[in-house]
Order: C-alpha cells, then sequence, then structure tokens
C-alpha cells in the first residue's frame, strides 16, 4: 500500500507530530510512506527515521497559485493508492489534486468544530471536503465539524510512542528544591495562556516552585509581558521549543493544560504516559480522555480555580499520584501499532 500524505509544514505541532509518529506504525505494516511538504521544521527528522520518501513541495507562500498544478505533478510521480491530507492548506490545495488525479482522499480532522473561523478559506474546505472518501478525526470534537457532509466519518485516536516515552530518563536539571509546575504547548489563543500565566503566578508567588513553559509561537512577546507584569520573570520562565519534554513531565510535579478547546491532546496524553499528575481545563476534550478520577479539572477561565487545583496537586502528594496512575493506564491503550492498523483497514476500505 503506498500512501501520499501531503501537509504544510513538518514544524512542532500536534499535526505534524502525529504524522512523523504515525509513518513509522505505517512502516512496520510494509506500507510505502511518502510525504509532500512545503517547508521542514522539527520533525522531518522523525520521518527520516521512519525511513519515510520525503518530498519538498516548492511555493512562494500559503497562496502561491502554482502550489496546485505542483502536488498534481507529485501525486502523479508517486502514484499512491492513497492520498491523505493534513491541515487546511493541504485540505484545499492537496484535496483538490486528489480529486483532479482522481486518487481516494482522506482528510485528517486534528482539531474541535469551535476552532474554525466563518471565513472562506475554511468554507472551501468543508465544501471540498464532501467529496473526500472518508474523514479521519482523533476526537468527536472534529467530528462535530463535519456534521451535515455525507462523508463517512470515522475516529482514530491519536497515537504514543510508547517505547520512546518509556526510555527518556526523568530530568535531573538543577532546580534545587524547588516543584516544577509544567506546561507545554504552542503560545497561542486556544490555550488560554492570560488566565494560565495568572494562576501560575499565584502559585509561585506562595511557595517555592518554578513554572516552565515549554513551546513558541505568536503569542510569546505577548506572555514575556504579561509575566514581567506579574513579576514573576525569575519563576515563570519560557523554555522555547525542547527535545526533553518527556523527561520534565517524569520530573514535574505537575503538568497543567488550560486551552479553551483541544482535539485529542497530545501534550495530555504523553504527560499521562509519563506518569505527570494532571490539571486540565474542564472542557470537553479533556473529559473525554479522563474521568473524575484521572485529573483535577478547572474552569479555563477561572484563574484561581486553576491555581487552587494546582495546589492541591502539590500538597496531597499520595492523591495526585492515584490519578496519574489512572491517567497513566488511559494513555497505555494508545499505542503506535493499534493507530497504524486502524489507518491501514481504512486505507484498504478506501481502495477496495
Amino acid at each position: 500500500m503506498r500512501i501520499l500524505h501531503l501537509i504544510p509544514s513538518l514544524g512542532g505541532g500536534g499535526a505534524e507530530r502525529q504524522l512523523g509518529i504515525l509513518a513509522a506504525g505505517l512502516r512496520d505494516l510494509d506500507c510505502d510512506v511518502h510525504v509532500g511538504f512545503v517547508s521542514g521544521g522539527a520533525n522531518l527528522a522523525r520521518l527520516e527515521a521512519a525511513g519515510a520518501h520525503l518530498h519538498r513541495i516548492p511555493a512562494r507562500g500559503n497562496y502561491d497559485p502554482l502550489l496546485l498544478l505542483r502536488i498534481v505533478q507529485l501525486i502523479l510521480k508517486v502514484r499512491p493508492d492513497v492520498v491523505q491530507t493534513w491541515l487546511t492548506q493541504m485540505d484545499v490545495a492537496g484535496g483538490l489534486a486528489a480529486l483532479l488525479t482522481r486518487r481516494p482522499w482522506i482528510v485528517s480532522e486534528r482539531t474541535h468544530k469551535i476552532y474554525y473561523p466563518r471565513d472562506a478559506k475554511h468554507g472551501l474546505r468543508r465544501l471540498l471536503g464532501r467529496f473526500a472518501n472518508v474523514i479521519v478525526a482523533n476526537s468527536p470534537g472534529g467530528v462535530e465539524y463535519w456534521d451535515g457532509v455525507g462523508v463517512e466519518k470515522i475516529i482514530v485516536p491519536n497515537a504514543l510512542p510508547l517505547g520512546e516515552i518509556a526510555a527518556a530518563p526523568r530530568d535531573e536539571s538543577d532546580y534545587g528544591a524547588a516543584e516544577i509546575l509544567l506546561f507545554v504547548g504552542r503560545f497561542d489563543p486556544a490555550k488560554n495562556l492570560d488566565n494560565l500565566v495568572d494562576a501560575l503566578a499565584q502559585v509561585v508567588r506562595e511557595r517555592d516552585a518554578v513554572a516552565l513553559l515549554c513551546g513558541e509561537g505568536p503569542l510569546e512577546t505577548e506572555l514575556r509581558a504579561r509575566i514581567a507584569k506579574a513579576g514573576a520573570i525569575d519563576r515563570i520562565r519560557l523554555m522555547g521549543f525542547t527535545d526533553r519534554v518527556w523527561s520534565l513531565m517524569k520530573r514535574a510535579g505537575v503538568l497543567i493544560a488550560a486551552s479553551w478547546f483541544e482535539g485529542h491532546p497530545n501534550v495530555v496524553l504523553e504527560a499521562a504516559a509519563c506518569g505527570s499528575p494532571l490539571v486540565l481545563s474542564d472542557i470537553p476534550a479533556h473529559r473525554q480522555c479522563f474521568g473524575e478520577d484521572a485529573a483535577l479539572f478547572a474552569a479555563p477561565a477561572d484563574p484561581a480555580g486553576l491555581a487552587a487545583a494546582i495546589r492541591q496537586t502539590l500538597d496531597d502528594r499520595a492523591a495526585a499520584s492515584a490519578r496519574a496512575a489512572r491517567a497513566r493506564s488511559v494513555a497505555s491503550g494508545l499505542s503506535v501499532e493499534n493507530a497504524a492498523v486502524a489507518y491501514l483497514r481504512i486505507y484498504e476500505q478506501v481502495t477496495a
């Protein structure tokens, strides 16, 4: 089975990461994996290690009129059995190319319906999606976005590289006796960083704790200013992109995810696999992953509530460890092997 995945970039986002993880699982099932992309990034090395055939697609920006032609040329060159597209740009350009070349086409839905604005670009994506063979979402919230579109929708949860996670060493950086409060994610509005920083500032003012925020994104400048305004520059630290995330998760006293919405949250699931106690925003995606006994939940708009949940986690270590063990049990079922088999069945279905 030859699969051509089309994705705008191979940066550090969740979709890019999932593609890198999935490629290794498909390789182990003897699939011939090809990836077409416009720009590289942090997940390029993972795809190279997975043995994927990589095809950089020249483009002068997101709206290069020649992009569609070049994707058509790539499809004719690779001659895939299935084309799978990831993220809006490729769902539009790659999906149209798949239709023009009459290749079976799968749309990857990676987030929640709340994410999408009502604009022409996303309207075109939804219109073209009516002609896909299957829409594969990673969560019920993603399926809901496509309500009313008469195409089969299948949920395949995100996969976790459980072996790699287990092999990662615990971080041993010198933070003295300070408790580690950890956030990992893109610095964008969906992650609710204003309320998160306000909550963290309350906690680090009261106790010997350091908050580490790992990631990058468009809100980084505003985030630095908010941390400075809170007087917490020395206690809330921006770590940038790091490949030590799993090691930090194994060290952290608590991982906090205060998102307004999620699809199937990669970071939270990886933290669960690492054994991190969790404080999560009380949103459907987090509830669907973990019940009351596997995490503490707080309203995303309530910094005081988030801070209280963080304190409770740090103060009652026995209860936090018990919740973390239950969350880890949930994460243990999300293997790469299970996800790859699920996708292979879908590929066989659309090519039958």
